[in-house]
């Protein structure tokens, strides 16, 4: 019987290990991008925050999903017991699941409510790279926010003085105001 549980927990391994495939989907991020911008033209700053939500989004699927894979190694005790005190067999995969993206969103923004923790060493661990994931992501997003806006005000600033250098060209050789608007 042990022996079949092991098996079963390899399979389940290999099964994450295959998900990771999915990560190459990032790699193909300009593709996407591009086909995207063909069929709806937006913004470079709307596109790039976008597609980091994408990427924020595709995180959590990944977690969550391991979150649930981490509550298998220990059937006795693990965060479903504690939580709703049924084995996550009992539970539907949604429900389940859902359950699994609420936590790992409250973890990784570093709200954590405190409603759902970790009850074992794996899922403690687990926990503490959610955590450092969540740092990591909302650090990107702090750093590319404050680049979208510096480049938006240089933008603003570069277009406000070339307006200014066509008023003080159109008032220098008295320019008539339709040929410059």
């Amino acid at each position: 019987m042990t022996r079949l549980s092991r098996i079963s927990k390899f399979i389940r391994l290999v099964r994450v290990v295959r998900m990771t495939k999915m990560l190459r989907i990032c790699k193909d991020r300009k593709r996407i991008s591009d086909r995207t911008e063909d069929a709806v033209k937006l913004d470079e700053n709307v596109k790039r925050m976008l597609m980091f939500l994408v990427v924020i989004l595709f995180v959590n699927h990944i977690l969550a999903c391991l979150w649930v894979f981490a509550s298998k190694f220990d059937a006795d005790n693990n965060w479903v017991i504690n939580k709703v005190e049924k084995s996550p067999s009992e539970l539907g995969t949604a429900e389940l699941y859902l359950m699994s993206f609420y936590f790992v969103s409250t973890t990784v923004t570093t709200v954590g409510y405190g409603d759902m923790a970790p009850a074992n060493s794996i899922e403690r661990v687990f926990s503490i790279i959610m955590l450092f994931v969540g740092v990591m992501c909302f650090a990107s997003l702090s750093g590319s926010l404050t680049s979208m806006i510096t480049q938006n005000d240089n933008q603003q600033a570069s277009l406000k003085q070339k307006m200014q250098t066509l008023a003080h060209i159109r008032k220098n050789y008295r320019l008539d105001s339709e040929l410059v608007n």
